[in-house]
């Protein structure tokens, strides 16, 4: 999701951006949180809090857990590093709770690097970050994978970014009448033999959801592909807040 930065009133304001919050999933499984709190101030900060929440893969999904994190003091112009760690039981080395299930590994049991996102809080500075890393693909046919929007009633419309582009990227939404989720949208073409199951979501159009709503985004990679990245951009109609959930892909 896009920074939504709101500027401390006091004298040494505190920031953090999406790009200051980086997670990744080492080979034994542990998922590993950096994030990077700035201080734009001209003078020292006074010692802070930071509010870590753990998120399912989407936009505009809700916390399953919340950690709280202590901010030392940061000289002015500064940063500090803050770390979490995640042992690969899924449970945090600070806390009882876990992280929410990867919803990836509905379509690749197999996978060990974690999908998710985490959102950040310091004061009233907030940002978010949404990313599934290493999702595998098949070069020359259709794909998909799977991500969550919202978490009540709202509107949403949406975009792409990314290098691949030129995949054909398309959005589809699973409709609550869906048998089964992998059985409605896998195969060679989420057109075939999905009546009433899924519905195409075209990009800039308003999609009016009641409650988490499954979405998939399918492509066509060259034969000759081994490597791309997409963003599905969500705008939130009610607060005009942008989302942004983040796929690497590799064969």
């Amino acid at each position: 999701m896009h920074t939504e930065l709101l500027r401390s009133t006091t004298p040494c304001p505190l920031r953090v951006e999406r790009e200051d919050i980086d997670f990744r999933t080492d080979p034994a499984g542990a998922v590993l949180l950096e994030v990077t709190v700035h201080n734009d101030g001209p003078i020292r900060s006074t010692p802070a809090a930071m509010d870590v929440g753990a998120l399912p893969l989407g936009a505009f999904t809700e916390p399953t857990s919340v950690f709280r994190l202590p901010v030392p003091p940061i000289a002015a112009g500064g940063r500090e590093r803050l770390k979490l760690d995640f042992p690969a039981s899924g449970t945090p080395s600070a806390s009882p709770d876990r992280l929410p299930p990867d919803l990836l590994r509905l379509q690749d049991p197999g996978r060990w690097s974690w999908a998710g996102g985490f959102d950040v809080r310091v004061g009233p500075v907030r940002a978010e970050r949404q990313r599934g890393r290493e999702v595998r693909f098949r070069p020359g046919r259709a794909n998909f994978t799977l991500f969550l929007v919202g978490s009540r009633p709202d509107e949403f419309r949406f975009d792409f970014q990314g290098d691949a582009l030129g995949w054909g990227p398309r959005l589809h939404r699973v409709l609550p009448s869906a048998r089964g989720l992998i059985e409605a949208i896998e195969g060679e073409g989420l057109a075939g033999g999905t009546a009433g199951q899924i519905e195409a979501v075209e990009p800039w159009t308003w999609l009016a959801v009641d409650k988490p709503a499954w979405m998939t985004l399918s492509f066509v990679p060259p034969v000759d592909a081994r490597r791309g990245s997409l963003a599905v951009e969500v705008t939130q109609r009610s607060s005009g807040r942008v989302g942004l959930v983040e796929f690497g892909f590799r064969v």
